[in-house]
């Protein structure tokens, strides 16, 4: 509910982690394609063997990849990363409260 509304009113989140029961409910609220990337260019080479992109799709468009973590999704917003220059190289939450 408070990332439609977040959504809704053109504040999307810098991160977003939703937990497998969830995604539907975004999708069908109609913001997946406001807030989540289109994965088709990265999930392309490996053809059918990504059958569980199923329930995180939106008109032929996959949003997520499945995951055995009780996070499905997390995301983050480049523009940010960029702004405030949190290298690449970071890997760990750790690291990224370093910077």
């Amino acid at each position: 509910r408070m990332i439609a509304q977040a959504v809704a009113d053109g504040d999307t989140p810098d991160l977003a982690g939703l937990i497998v029961d969830q995604f539907p409910r975004v999708m069908n609220a109609g913001i997946a394609e406001n807030l989540f990337v289109d994965l088709r260019d990265t999930v392309r080479p490996f053809g059918d063997d990504l059958l569980k992109l199923a329930p995180y799709t939106v008109g032929k468009v996959p949003y997520a990849l499945d995951s055995d973590n009780s996070i499905t999704v997390l995301y983050y917003r480049q523009d940010l990363f960029d702004k405030y220059k949190v290298p690449e190289a970071v890997e760990t939450w750790e690291e990224f409260l370093e910077h």
